[in-house]
């Protein structure tokens, strides 16, 4: 993810203001080194300003999603998670803890995949794998 300087340059370019709150949201998101849901990146803004409101963090990630500088990571079982690599790549969910695992695109390749007979090709595949995590793969 681009530091928080640039990311406030490209939310002026967009002609979005840059706010204290905003700022804190960008800041957040630098410190976890994980997949955060919009409530834990809440938890950590209300830390340095405590009247933020939720609906400021969402919207502040989903300008960031928007402008392509965020994935969400949408998951019917869960919260959305945010990620701060962009790049093509996947996801492997633990169903014990719920870590999110990162795994390169280039082992998982189904681009170009011929689903049926619908004539949809895909060019783009987003994969989460569910199973459990090292942690918790003995428990």
């Amino acid at each position: 993810m681009k530091t928080t300087d640039v990311l406030a340059q490209e939310f002026r370019n967009a002609g979005l203001k840059i706010t204290p709150q905003r700022l804190s949201v960008f800041d957040a998101l630098h410190a976890c080194d994980d997949h955060p849901t919009a409530e834990q990146v809440y938890q950590q803004v209300i830390q340095s300003i405590p009247s933020v409101s939720m609906r400021t963090v969402y919207q502040t990630l989903n300008d960031l999603v928007a402008m392509g500088e965020l994935d969400a990571l949408r998951n019917a079982d869960e919260a959305t998670r945010f990620d701060l690599r962009t790049d093509h790549h996947h996801h492997a969910l633990c169903d014990v803890c719920g870590a999110v695992i990162d795994v390169d695109a280039h082992e998982i390749n189904l681009a170009g995949f011929d689903i049926g007979d619908a004539g949809f090709r895909a060019s783009r595949a987003d994969v989460i794998i569910r199973g459990r995590c090292g942690s918790c793969a003995d428990e």
